[in-house]
Formats: structure tokens, sequence, C-alpha cells
């Protein structure tokens, strides 16, 4: 089950991006085949903010959901707190990568674009990682508890 999971709410939003990117990159070679689209392109403007932001809401969601069904509030130990820290600076990352993505700026120097690329995207993988991490932590607590009334089937 956690697999299947695993599959659901990981590799398909991590994934996906990157697929249709080698899907249109593919497109692009039969139509010209000097095209230079890049496959990691679909991440490095901040998209995988869009990525993070879905992870966070699932984790707070499930924590939620347990804390309804246990009918008491848990202590995450300050999960919480991260998550909507999380949350925001992926939501500001990934609408400001939409805002302002390197190709439109071509009017900025080329080092400065490729600077902002890098950063974008080394910080939105930071991001990313964190809020997955918190929420295979949060999916795991929340399948693994011991109180009948909230096993896996009664929370799905």
């Amino acid at each position: 089950m956690f697999m299947k999971w695993l599959l659901v709410n990981i590799w398909i939003a991590a994934l996906a991006p990157a697929i249709w990117a080698f899907v249109i990159w593919l497109v692009e070679r039969m139509r010209d085949h000097r095209a230079q689209s890049h496959i990691l392109s679909a991440y490095v403007d901040g998209q995988l903010g869009f990525v993070a932001i879905g992870w966070c809401a699932s984790a707070l969601l499930e924590m939620d959901t347990y804390e309804e069904c246990v009918m008491r509030v848990v202590s995450w130990g300050g999960l919480t707190g991260l998550l909507w820290f999380t949350l925001f600076l992926s939501g500001l990352v990934a609408a400001a990568g939409a805002r302002w993505p390197v190709a439109s700026r071509a009017s900025v120097s080329q080092g400065v674009s490729l600077l902002w690329r890098y950063l974008a995207a080394w910080f939105t993988l930071a991001l990313g990682m964190v809020s997955l991490g918190i929420l295979i932590y949060v999916h795991l607590f929340v399948t693994t508890s011991k109180d009948p009334k909230c096993s896996l089937s009664v929370l799905l």
C-alpha cells in the first residue's frame, strides 16, 4: 500500500514535468533537428515549487485528518510550522519563476540570468526535499498508528 501511495503522491508529481518536457523535446526534434530545449528546463525557473506546495498541502491534510480521527490535538513537534513556512517559500519561488522566467529576461545579462536559474532550481529542490521528507514522516506516522479507530482503511 505504501508503494502505491509513494507512486501516486511522489513519483507522478515529481516526474510529470520531466516526462512532458521529454515529449515536447521529441516533438521539437522531429520538427527541427536543431532544437535547443533541455529536458530539465521544466524545473529551472522554480516550477518544482508547485510540487512542494502539493506535498505540503498533502501533509497538512493527513495531519488534520488524523487529529480529527483521534479527536485530540497531536503534537507534531514543530512540523506544522515548518510545513507552513515551506509552503510559503515554495509558493513565493514558484510564483516568481512563473512571473519572471529566464527566457523572458533577454535584457538581463546572461550571467545574472544563469545565476537566477540555478539558484531557483536548487532552492526549489531543497524545498521539495524538505516537504517530501515531512510528508513521508507524517504518512508513516498516520498509517502505523496503533489507534484502531484510525486505521488506514478509516483514513482513506
